[in-house]
């Protein structure tokens, strides 16, 4: 943690010319420090160009479901910090190319980055004493790498209430001692989200089945600060694709597979029961299950220093939620199958 962070950031844009930039900067209580800020965005017609300037406490691993925002409510009632951080001086050029098909992009990008381990400096809470964990020690020291990602993005809203259609994949390459970078890796990611229509699809609300998979793979020596993570309950308030009989700190490694499926019944199962009070609230089911595990070295475990969230083999749950729960929650009853755990958890019922 960082204590509480004070900000401010100001943009402009000119469309006729295609430009964007922002300015921002913030103060972080507890290091003590000012931190800054900048982006820069050019757009013609199917290509953009970008570039960005950032010196500040980030996040050690990206997250696919939550934001660094929407996970800092935690400790602040008292509860673990979903993340780790570590002290970041990055700058970024990218050439963004868009073909006809609008929903479809790629990327190209270089990085500059300078990357350090910062000790835990508050254990601050409004509620109750949480003793929270420290950042673990990341490798230090510059990563010069080029990165290509490849995009198709056909969602439309918050994947919450509207489920996904999305895949990418992206490569990663640090460029090692020949342009003075202390990291020699090539990391490959990927992530493929799609809903698709199954029952009573002439209905205005369908049946719907939402699959998920997300994967990385590196080679070389990957350093701690880019591990890949599966994404798990935000103690007990679950997205769309978490590992939800986990509520405590996500799964990570150098290699990681996860697959996640629910299927939305909506008012189906209640119809066919004759519990037509509840079908006139709305109120519907959704039977889930995820499953997934992560890898890393024996060399990298006998590592002395924090441990992290790992077990050498695959995760496995299954649940069955409840939906429209004063018209927009859900409750999610989970079960661990590696273990005897049964979790409850809520979410935002699915819409559409």
């Amino acid at each position: 943690m960082e204590g509480t962070r004070l900000g401010a950031s100001l943009g402009a844009s000119w469309e006729p010319s295609g430009i964007h930039t922002e300015i921002g900067f913030s103060y972080a209580t507890e290091p003590g420090v000012w931190n800054f800020g900048s982006r820069f965005r050019k757009g013609w017609d199917r290509i953009a160009l970008s570039a960005e300037y950032y010196d500040d406490i980030d996040v050690r691993y990206a997250s696919d479901l939550y934001s660094q925002f929407s996970a800092s409510t935690l400790p602040l009632v008292g509860k673990d910090d979903y993340f780790d951080y570590l002290d970041t001086r990055r700058m970024r050029a990218g050439l963004e190319f868009r073909t006809s098909a609008p929903d479809l992009s790629l990327r190209l990008q270089f990085s500059y980055e300078r990357h350090r381990s910062i000790v835990k400096s508050t254990d601050f809470s409004f509620f109750r004493d949480k003793i929270q964990r420290p950042n673990p020690r990341i490798d230090r020291g510059r990563l010069r790498s080029i990165g290509i990602r490849l995009a198709y993005d056909a969602s439309r809203g918050p994947p919450a209430l509207f489920g996904q259609r999305k895949v990418w994949a992206q490569i990663e390459h640090a460029l090692g001692d020949t342009f003075s970078s202390d990291f020699d890796f090539t990391q490959l990611r990927l992530l493929a989200a799609w809903s698709l229509p199954t029952f009573y699809s002439r209905r205005i609300v369908p049946n719907t089945l939402d699959l998920r998979l997300t994967g990385s793979n590196s080679r070389g020596h990957l350093p701690r600060q880019r591990f890949s993570i599966l994404d798990i309950s935000l103690d007990g308030w679950n997205n769309p694709g978490a590992l939800r009989s986990l509520v405590t700190y996500p799964y990570e490694g150098e290699h990681a597979l996860g697959f996640t499926w629910e299927h939305h019944f909506c008012t189906v199962p209640f119809e066919r029961l004759g519990l037509n009070a509840l079908v006139r609230r709305s109120i519907g089911l959704t039977i889930y299950g995820g499953h997934g595990r992560t890898w890393i070295s024996d060399a990298r475990l006998a590592r002395p220093g924090d441990a992290p969230q790992f077990q050498d083999r695959f995760h496995h749950e299954v649940g069955i939620a409840v939906n429209g729960i004063l018209g927009l929650f859900r409750a999610d009853f989970t079960q661990h199958l590696d273990r005897s755990d049964f979790v409850l958890g809520m979410g935002i019922a699915r819409l559409f």
